[in-house]
């Protein structure tokens, strides 16, 4: 089919978002021909690939939005330093990006006449598609953004970040009361969702539950299956513990948590070593934070890692330490999985579907004390039962290599595909 893709976010060598639609796309053109609008701010990365021969024949992308140069001199950038900041800056671009985009894909209709929309990212309920009031048949998501962290844990974040989620909370309610979100809901002839909280908000707004189904919007091919899968031979289990955790350092991460838990399991004579790599709005607040516990031999707050460095440290730890309060489907911790590490997180949003039982622990967040009593005792009983670490480890990466395949995920979006263009067009 031909099928035009909206992807502001789309590049093979920036994370999150970006990964999320680079790799949405490349999956997408197994099956199908693609027209990819993205942003121009993705054109650099997009054409490297091209050069590279990364990118399929059947692939085309259409550069749309603000450049770079367009946004230098603006009081609110997506590179701003404080990341609080540069986080609002990615929106106003998403809104801004969408101004045009309709009679964009209208003119591009009429030369290529397409089966069907894809909006792929960004993936959130919050912003409707100006392109589901095309006629098309319309596909949105994977999409997430339902999650909200518990007011009872407000204490355990920077003011900064507290008056960040106090707002999110707004844009929640203002959000769900937006014409074009609830118009975007209900015009789509289907809605992915990432997790449970997600499509409830989203069965919601659209008044039924027909048409919306589950699909985490991360999710990994064969080769990098093959580079990421952990090796047996590549730990020492019987070693001091490793603790690694990655992304954006935001307080909604419930990092400071993990470090008053780790100052505990330190003070029972337990010897080990958590890297978290990320930039972000806490990290001062957090080094301060590991000062105030002497940890700071201990515990180490980086860059972010990239490429070989970035997987020998995931290939060499045992742990995964992330309690965060709300996430997606975060793509550090799958990979982190899928490389081996044993997952410690919150049972909540997308960490609480994607870690079992078998290969990890999910923590009720009942509250920030109970929390950290938990993580306390859970890295207590790793210390003590290394047998059981290293069968986590191998739970953990092939749960990642079963459920998280580039088959399971084009299996449900074909599925859909194949629903939808069954059904006669309308026009809106």
């Amino acid at each position: 089919m031909k099928i035009l893709v909206a992807a502001i976010a789309c590049s093979p060598t920036l994370g999150s978002e970006a990964y999320v639609g680079w790799s949405a796309v490349r999956a997408l053109s197994r099956n199908h021909e693609l027209w990819v609008i993205i942003n121009n701010l993705a054109k650099e990365g997009a054409e490297a690939a091209m050069e590279k021969g990364e990118v399929p024949g059947n692939v085309r992308f259409i550069y749309h939005g603000r450049s770079q140069e367009e946004f230098e001199g603006t009081l609110v950038s997506p590179w701003h330093p404080n990341r609080l900041v540069a986080r609002l800056g990615s929106w106003l671009n998403y809104l801004d990006w969408n101004n045009g985009l309709l009679e964009l894909a209208r003119k591009l209709h009429t030369q290529v006449s397409f089966d069907l929309i894809h909006h792929v990212t960004y993936a959130t309920w919050r912003v409707g598609s100006p392109l589901a009031e095309l006629g098309l048949p319309f596909v949105w998501g994977p999409i997430s953004g339902g999650e909200n962290m518990p007011i009872r844990f407000m204490s355990m974040l920077s003011w900064e970040s507290c008056v960040f989620e106090l707002l999110r909370k707004a844009s929640d309610i203002a959000s769900a009361r937006s014409a074009r979100v609830r118009q975007t809901a209900q015009r789509s002839f289907h809605v992915f969702a990432a997790n449970k909280e997600t499509m409830s908000r989203i069965i919601r707004i659209r008044g039924q539950n027909r048409g919306v189904s589950r699909l985490a919007q991360t999710f990994f091919d064969e080769e990098k299956i093959q580079r990421f899968s952990a090796n047996p031979g590549s730990r020492d289990f019987l070693d001091s513990l490793r603790l690694f955790a990655g992304g954006n350092l935001e307080g909604r991460k419930g990092l400071r948590m993990a470090i008053l838990a780790l100052a505990r399991v330190r003070d029972r004579g337990i010897r080990f070593d958590y890297v978290y790599g990320g930039l972000g709005p806490e990290r001062e607040h957090l080094r301060d934070f590991i000062e105030k516990f002497r940890l700071a031999d201990s515990i180490h707050l980086v860059d972010a890692l990239r490429g070989q460095a970035y997987l020998d440290r995931l290939l060499s730890s045992h742990l995964y330490l992330l309690p965060s309060l709300r996430d997606g489907a975060p793509v550090t911790l799958m990979e982190a999985m899928l490389a081996g590490c044993v997952p410690i997180v919150l049972d909540a949003g997308g960490p609480g579907e994607i870690v079992t039982e078998d290969c990890g622990f999910k923590i009720p967040p009942i509250s920030p004390s109970y929390v950290v009593a938990q993580i306390e005792q859970i890295i207590v009983g790793i210390h003590e039962n290394r047998t059981k670490l290293g069968q986590l480890s191998e739970a953990a990466s092939e749960r990642i290599r079963a459920t998280y395949s580039i088959d399971n995920y084009l299996s449900a979006i074909d599925e859909a595909y194949a629903a939808i263009t069954a059904i006669p067009r309308q026009t809106g």
